[in-house]
């Protein structure tokens, strides 16, 4: 398995741990782990500023909310937007950065 199957797999494990509403922090464990894991994916030398050591994944969910959209629009439009990701499985995934910054370019 590699660093970035494993951090697909606890994003996965966070969001079903909200999705069954655990009673254990189960998500936010998983999300402080995936945080930890996800500099190790940056190449030598490439170094991270603190905004992005704090990136998340969001779910269709998560991110259509923050759009003002059905999460059926944005499974339609994914593509469009530069911060989507894709994870094995055909799951969509946001990253909650770059939606913000998106956002910030394009409301009014």
């Amino acid at each position: 398995m590699t660093i970035g199957e494993l951090l697909a797999d606890l994003e996965r494990r966070a969001a079903d741990a909200e999705a069954i509403q655990a009673i254990a922090p189960v998500a936010v464990t998983l999300r402080r782990v995936v945080a930890e894991l996800t500099p190790l994916m940056v190449p030598r030398g490439v170094r991270l500023d603190a905004a992005s050591a704090d990136d998340r994944l969001l779910t269709v969910t998560e991110a259509a909310a923050r759009l003002c959209v059905t999460p059926r629009w944005l499974y339609v439009h994914a593509d469009d937007f530069p911060f989507t990701v894709r994870l094995p499985g055909r799951r969509l995934r946001f990253r909650a950065l770059g939606l913000a910054s998106w956002l910030d370019r394009h409301r009014p």
